[in-house]
């Protein structure tokens, strides 16, 4: 059950328990200033407490790779998880932006948003 929802420019996320949930709208290019925002939403719920980050992709936008090197130092996000049923998406996170992520906290991708959000609820225990 989604506590609540956050519309952003570019687009919704979700707050569940200890987890965010983007869905980023059609066409948009996700970059450091994007990234950045959800950084910010992050701290301001969390407060430095330990959360995941779901990336939803439903709909077709550009990822700046760069933004996990921005992300990786974030100290109290834990993990992340990019949700797609599309090949093509999966093999760009795996060969692209997966080799960004620079961080001993968790990466993985699922097909399915219930199958992420309860690997993420067992890697934030």
């Amino acid at each position: 059950m989604l506590a609540k929802e956050i519309n952003l420019d570019f687009g919704q996320v979700y707050v569940l328990d200890t987890i965010l949930i983007s869905v980023i709208r059609e066409g948009i290019l996700f970059n450091a200033e994007k990234n950045q925002e959800l950084i910010n939403l992050g701290d301001e719920l969390f407060k430095g407490q330990p959360y995941g980050l779901i990336s939803n992709r439903k709909y077709s936008y550009a990822v700046d790779p760069l933004i996990y090197r921005q992300i990786s130092k974030v100290e109290n996000l834990k993990a992340i998880a990019i949700v797609t049923n599309r090949d093509m998406v999966k093999l760009s996170v795996s060969k692209v932006e997966q080799r960004f992520y620079k961080s001993s906290n968790s990466f993985e991708i699922f097909d399915d948003l219930d199958r992420a959000i309860n690997w993420m609820k067992f890697e934030m225990q």
